[in-house]
C-alpha cells in the first residue's frame, strides 16, 4: 500500500485497511451570484465516474471504537497524497478510540501531472499500476462530492467501514494548508446542500479558498474569504503565526460566533519539527529540518499539542454542544506580528513553551534554506544571561513552565497529557545555571 506522508504510526491497538470506493461524482461550478448570506454558490454540472482510495485506522477492538470519525481531505501540493493531519492528531484519536479516514480526494494524488508549483506528481496510478491501475478521477470540480460520499460511506453501516456495537455517531472534516483552501470552499459552497459532516477542523489555510470548479492558483492564497456564519455545525480553525502571513489568512480573520472559533497559536509555524518527526521518529528537534533543506533550526513549537487539544474541544462542541471558550488572536502590526523583547509572537493562544520560553519560537521565515523552508519558521536559543535575568535559576524556570502549563491547561488549549510530556521535556533539558 502507498502510504501517505508524514506517516506517524498507529496508536496501540489500531489496525489500517484500504479500500477502493467508486461511484458517481457530481461536479459543480460557481452560478455567479452569491448565495443571501453573500457567500459562493455551487452549481450542480453533471455526473462523472470516479475510483479512489481511503484508508481507514480504527481500533481492533470494535467496542474501544467511540463512534466519532475524522476525515482528512489529503494533500497534494508536494504531488502525492499527505497526511498532516493525521502525523498532528494520531497520538490523541488513539487516546479517544476515534476513527480516522483519509481521503484520495483530489485527481492529482490518483492521476499525477504537474504540481501547482509546477514540479511533477507521481499519481497512485503510476506508483504502483499493478495495485491502483483501475483508479480514476474526473478532475478536482469533482472532488467536494467526492469527499462528501465517502463520508456517507463512513456513517452507513452496511458499508462494514466500522464495525462493531458502536455505530457512526459523528463525522469531522479536516484538512490542511491547501486542502483547507479545499475545505473552506466546501463549507461555504458544498455543505450547506448536503449536510453529511457534523463539524470541521480547518488547520493553516490562506486567506482565499479554492474556486468552486476545483482550480486553485494564487487566487486560493490572496483574498479573504471568511467562513459563513449561517451553519449550525461548528467550525474550529486553527492557525499558525506563518498562516496569518506567508499565508494571508490576516485578511480573512473574523469575529467568533456561536458555531465559527479560531485559535491563532503563538510560536508556531504552518509546518514544523514535530510533523517531520511523526514520520521520521525520534524526539521533536529543530534540526531535522534539513531533511527537507532547511539550513537553520526549524520550528519546534507546540502546534501538535494545541492541534490535539483543539481536536478534542470540538469533539466536545459536536457531541455535546459545548463550544471552546474565546481565545485572543495574535497582535499584529505593521509588517507582521508584534513582538516582545525576546522576539515572542504577543497575544494568541499561549502554551508553556512561550510563556516560559528557553527558546524564541516564531513562525517567520528563516534566513536560507531551500524554497520550502520559508513554512518551517525558527528556533532560536535565547542566550543563558537573559534566561538567568528572567528566571534566577533552574528551578525558577520550572516553577514558571509548570505555572504556564496549568494556565494552558486550564484555558482548554492543551491537554493534561500533552501537559505531562512537555514537563517532562522542560525538566531533561535543564541545565545547572
Amino acid at each position: 500500500m502507498s502510504v501517505a506522508q508524514p506517516a506517524a504510526p498507529l496508536p496501540e491497538g489500531y489496525l489500517e485497511q484500504e479500500f477502493f470506493v467508486a461511484g458517481r461524482a457530481e461536479g459543480y461550478e460557481a452560478d455567479g451570484a452569491p448565495d443571501r448570506a453573500g457567500f459562493p454558490s455551487a452549481v450542480p454540472t453533471g455526473e462523472q465516474d470516479y475510483r479512489t482510495r481511503i484508508v481507514v485506522r480504527r481500533p481492533v477492538d470494535p467496542e474501544a471504537f467511540s463512534g466519532v470519525v475524522f476525515v482528512e481531505w489529503w494533500n497534494v501540493t508536494a504531488g502525492s497524497d499527505s497526511s498532516p493531519d493525521w502525523a498532528y492528531l494520531a497520538a490523541e484519536l488513539g487516546r479517544q478510540g476515534h476513527g480516522y479516514v483519509g481521503v484520495s480526494a483530489q485527481a492529482i494524488g490518483i492521476m499525477g501531472g504537474t504540481t501547482r508549483l509546477g514540479g511533477p506528481a507521481v499519481g497512485l496510478v503510476q506508483v504502483d499500476p499493478e495495485r491502483y491501475g483501475t483508479l480514476a478521477h474526473p478532475g478536482d470540480a469533482y472532488s467536494y462530492d467526492v469527499f462528501s460520499q465517502v463520508a456517507d460511506a463512513v456513517r452507513e453501516p452496511g458499508w462494514g467501514l466500522f464495525p462493531g456495537p458502536a455505530l457512526v455517531r459523528r463525522i469531522v472534516g479536516m484538512g490542511t494548508s491547501q486542502s483547507a483552501a479545499y475545505l473552506v470552499t466546501y463549507v461555504n459552497a458544498v455543505h450547506p446542500m448536503v449536510r453529511v459532516f457534523d463539524g470541521f477542523l480547518v488547520h493553516g489555510r490562506p486567506g482565499g479558498a479554492a474556486a468552486i470548479d476545483g482550480s486553485w492558483g494564487l487566487a486560493g492564497i490572496q483574498g479573504s474569504e471568511r467562513i459563513r456564519t449561517d451553519l449550525h455545525e461548528p467550525v474550529l480553525t486553527v492557525q499558525s503565526e506563518t498562516d496569518l502571513t506567508v499565508l494571508g489568512y490576516w485578511e480573512a480573520r473574523q469575529p467568533d460566533t456561536e458555531y465559527v472559533r479560531t485559535w491563532e497559536v503563538a510560536g508556531t509555524a504552518h509546518a514544523d519539527a514535530s510533523m517531520l518527526t511523526a514520520g521520521l521518529g525520534g524526539r521533536r528537534d529543530p534540526s531535522v529540518g534539513v531533511v527537507v533543506g532547511c539550513e537553520e533550526p526549524i520550528n519546534a513549537g507546540p502546534f501538535a499539542e494545541v492541534y490535539r487539544a483543539a481536536s478534542r474541544r470540538l469533539v466536545e462542541w459536536v457531541e455535546r454542544g459545548v463550544a471552546p471558550a474565546p481565545t485572543d488572536d495574535l497582535l499584529l502590526q505593521p509588517g507582521g506580528i508584534a513582538r516582545d523583547e525576546f522576539g515572542i509572537a504577543i497575544g494568541g493562544v499561549r502554551s508553556p513553551l512561550v510563556d516560559a520560553p528557553l527558546d524564541v519560537l516564531s513562525g517567520d521565515p528563516p534566513g536560507s534554506g531551500a524554497m520550502l523552508c520559508v513554512l518551517f519558521g525558527s528556533t532560536t536559543p535565547i542566550q543563558q544571561s537573559r534566561l538567568v535575568e528572567r528566571y534566577g535559576s533552574s528551578d525558577g524556570h520550572l516553577a514558571a513552565f509548570e505555572a504556564a502549563a496549568a494556565d494552558a491547561i486550564a484555558a482548554g488549549v492543551l491537554l493534561p497529557e500533552d501537559g505531562e510530556v512537555l514537563l517532562a521535556e522542560a525538566r531533561s533539558r535543564e541545565l545547572d545555571w
